[in-house]
């Protein structure tokens, strides 16, 4: 087996900006910045520099973001990963893949993981593989179970980085 000491390949897929309200990247696959298909090793790094909540936006409000994957080409979107909640100012959150499926953080280790998604009855379980569509999403100014966005700004970027092939 050959092995090679190029280094890893990072790409910018949202440079720094302000944000206001919940959204998305729209599907990254058909971008100069495409993320790479299921079979390769991927990490996703979300790096915010500023959160400001105004004095009159509701309650106090939380933020995450998503890594999805869409099995029909981009019309449904599941979860591949989903990030703690955060309120502080600064701070970074890393999705990692692994052959397509995402890898939690259980204390020094990486070990194959389930993202929780909420629902209406139950807190269920699941983790959906990246396939050929991705792309990130995040929410801002979540109060209750609703993403409000009022008076709430996040300044953010998102990177991926892909390990040296070979």
């Amino acid at each position: 087996m050959n092995s090679t000491n190029r280094p890893g390949l990072s790409r910018t897929i949202m440079a720094s900006a302000a944000r206001t309200t919940s959204s998305n990247s729209g599907n990254l696959k058909d971008t100069t910045i495409s993320v790479p298909v299921a079979s390769h090793n991927l990490a996703i790094h979300f790096n915010w520099t500023a959160f400001t909540v105004a004095a009159s936006a509701p309650g106090s409000a939380l933020n995450r973001f998503y890594v999805e994957s869409s099995p029909d080409g981009g019309t449904t979107w599941l979860p591949a990963w989903r990030s703690t909640d955060f309120t502080t100012s600064t701070g970074d959150r890393v999705a990692y893949f692994k052959n397509g499926y995402a890898l939690m953080e259980y204390g020094d280790e990486l070990m194959l993981g389930q993202t929780q998604v909420g629902t209406t009855s139950a807190r269920i379980a699941t983790q959906y593989p990246l396939t050929r569509d991705v792309r990130v999403r995040w929410d801002i100014g979540i109060v209750g179970a609703a993403a409000v966005s009022a008076g709430v700004t996040v300044t953010f970027a998102v990177y991926a980085s892909y390990p040296a092939e070979g």
